[in-house]
This record gives C-alpha cells, sequence and structure tokens, in this order.
C-alpha cells in the first residue's frame, strides 16, 4: 500500500545517519581504549576524568539516538499524522543537550 507520505526522506535518513553514528561511536571507543591503555600515563588526573566524562555524555547520546529512532521507527511506524503534533519526545531534548554538552567541551 502506497503511502502519501515519503519515509524514504524522513526515516530513512535518521536510520542512515544512526548507522554512521553508532559507527564512529566504535572508533570513538577505540580511540579512548588507546589512550588509557598506554598514552595517559604522563597525563594530569583532571584530563584522565575529563576523558572519561565525555565517553559517558557520548554514551548518554548514543542511547538518546537509539530510543528516538527506535520510537519514531518501530512505536510509532505509519503513524505520521499523531508524530507531528504530538510534543517533543523527552529523548529529543536528551541528545540536544548532550550533543551541545560534546560540542562545548571541545
Amino acid at each position: 500500500m502506497p503511502t502519501s507520505i515519503p519515509v524514504h526522506n524522513t526515516h530513512g535518513v535518521f536510520f542512515i545517519t544512526s548507522v554512521l553514528s553508532s559507527s564512529l561511536y566504535g572508533v570513538t571507543w577505540l580511540q579512548v581504549y588507546s589512550y588509557y591503555s598506554g598514552h595517559c600515563s604522563r597525563d594530569w588526573w583532571p584530563l584522565k576524568c575529563f576523558v572519561a566524562f565525555l565517553m559517558l555524555v557520548d554514551l548518554a547520546n548514543q542511547v538518546f539516538a537509539v530510543y528516538m529512532n527506535y520510537h519514531v521507527s518501530v512505536t510509532n511506524f505509519r503513524d505520521y499524522i499523531s508524530n507531528a503534533f504530538k510534543p517533543l519526545l523527552w529523548s529529543q531534548l536528551a541528545i540536544t543537550l548532550s550533543a551541545s554538552a560534546l560540542v562545548c567541551c571541545d
């Protein structure tokens, strides 16, 4: 059954960016592992704590993105009209705040 709203322009883009974000998230964890396994021995302890804090914020950001993707793509699949008029999802606000924190800390 064809739909009148193009799903590939909205949900498809969100899915692709979620997959790319997850891939980059894995690369980030690899860099943090490399940092803590051998490169942080001479660094000051606040810097080590700051790296851990950034990874926790990045973890929260990834969890919020996956939850939002699941909510839009699975829970409310083909529920376009009610999704357009619903208030913002709590994870949308949380992902905005966590992404802003990551950008401000860099």
